[in-house]
């Protein structure tokens, strides 16, 4: 989708006029379609305590008319990368590999762990990463937390479209275990137990570590997002503010009280 730089002013738009004077500016947000329940489509529209997050913020910005549309993740980071889109959700902040990408303040810490299969020799106790050696481990494509063991040897990676993939393949012994956050995972497992779809049993192994998700903004694009400036700044003051009054916790606690099968942290 492209984004509109100098839209029109309809009657009854909302939105006020942007900095300078001019109507107020449209801009496309995209997020990741597959990571429920942070992130994800529902019948072809946003969903997610991240989606809940970017919409309580951009509401109160009145110069932006802001639409949030839900892509595949690889897609959502190639139009970071090329600078066809403006801004994604909800990207760790990973510099290095990302250098296309800015990161607003965090939004939202998450926990990592892997899952395994109940019957396995792995448990929380299981030492990570050398009790691991020589296994396959599922990711989420995009999911960077692994790839400095991945590098060195000790294990393979398979990459799946979304969580709901990776917890099947989980499911039929194509890997060893299932590397996201805990959220995510409840939440995939209790999605294909609504579809009348046996899982075996499945534990937590040992604890990875913590991510906090962020909205990313392109680097690219030149001068076709002459509002970045006033977003970025405007977005992490609002941000800032919810975060520190407690509103973004209770957001996701609201969220998640909606959510069968998803045990609040």
């Amino acid at each position: 989708m492209v984004l509109l730089l100098t839209p029109p002013f309809l009657p009854g738009q909302p939105g006020e006029s942007a900095p300078g004077g001019g109507p107020p500016w449209e801009v496309t947000i995209y997020c990741d379609d597959g990571y429920p329940p942070y992130s994800y489509s529902e019948k072809g529209q946003p969903r997610g305590i991240y989606t809940e997050i970017v919409r309580a913020v951009t509401e109160r910005m009145p110069s932006y008319v802001i639409t949030i549309e839900p892509v595949p993740w690889r897609r959502g980071v190639l139009y970071m990368e090329t600078g066809e889109g403006f801004a994604l959700f909800p990207p760790y902040e990973r510099p290095r590999e990302r250098p296309f990408m800015d990161y607003s303040l965090k939004m939202l810490d998450e926990e990592l762990i892997l899952l395994v299969r109940a019957e396995s020799l792995f448990t929380r106790d299981s030492s990570w990463p050398e009790d691991f050696r020589g296994t396959v481990l599922g990711t989420n494509d995009g999911f960077m937390a692994l790839e400095p063991w991945r590098d060195r040897g000790i294990f393979t990676i398979d990459q799946s479209r979304n969580t709901r993939s990776g917890i099947l393949k989980l499911a039929q012994q194509r890997i060893d275990g299932y590397a996201n956050d805990r959220l995510s995972i409840q939440a995939a497992i209790a999605e294909i137990e609504a579809c009348g779809i046996p899982l075996p049993e499945f534990r937590e192994g040992p604890l990875l570590g913590s991510e906090a998700g962020h909205l990313g903004i392109t680097r690219e694009g030149g001068d076709r997002y002459v509002f970045k400036e006033d977003f970025v700044s405007t977005f992490g003051s609002i941000l800032e503010e919810m975060r520190a009054s407690g509103e973004i916790r209770q957001i996701a606690e609201n969220y998640l009280d909606q959510s069968p099968g998803i045990l609040p942290p």
